[in-house]
Formats: C-alpha cells, sequence, structure tokens
C-alpha cells in the first residue's frame, strides 16, 4: 500500500480495438430487438490502491451501429462520432457535464 509515507498510484490504458455488440442480444428478452455493429473507444485510468478508480477519462464511438426494435418494426442507426465517456470523473470530485 505505502512505504515510508509514499502511496503507489497505477495509470492503466485500454483500448476497444471493436466489440461486437450482438454479444448483448443474449442478454435481451426474446423477440425484443436486436443490437449490431461494434464499440470502440479509448480508456484511461489512474488511482491508488485506496481509491482504484481517482480518475477515469475516455472516448467511446459506435462503428456501424443499429438497433432492431421488433415491437415497431422499426431500425435505428447510432452515430459514428466519437463521445467523450468519463471525462473528467474522480473520485474527489462529482462527474461533468461534456459538451
Amino acid at each position: 500500500d505505502s512505504i515510508a509515507g509514499y502511496e503507489a498510484q497505477f495509470h492503466l490504458e485500454a483500448d476497444l480495438p471493436g466489440i461486437p455488440l450482438r454479444l448483448a442480444n443474449a442478454f435481451l428478452p426474446e423477440g425484443s430487438g436486436t443490437l449490431a455493429g461494434r464499440l470502440r473507444g479509448h480508456i484511461e485510468a489512474n488511482g491508488t490502491p485506496r481509491q482504484p478508480l481517482r480518475q477515469l477519462e475516455g472516448t467511446l464511438s459506435f462503428d456501424s451501429t443499429s438497433v432492431d426494435v421488433a415491437a415497431i418494426g422499426t431500425r435505428f442507426r447510432v452515430t459514428d462520432t466519437p463521445a467523450a465517456c468519463c471525462s473528467g470523473i474522480s473520485a474527489s470530485s462529482p462527474p461533468t457535464a461534456s459538451p
């Protein structure tokens, strides 16, 4: 945890190269609809053993994503524009809105 008053720190980075959203279909109620496309992104986390997620930042984007809603027979497409997620979230301050 700490040595002579120094607390260990870590920095983690993760790239999401394209997680298939169809994997989530197994968790949707049968006949409700389906997801298609991929989730891409980059997440960074900084912390200490006492505050593992002291700071969390990143961006996420959908790639060729659509949601088919069976009840209304409609397909919705999701924009591919990257969006900031978790921007500036820290354990010592509330989340801030991203433009």
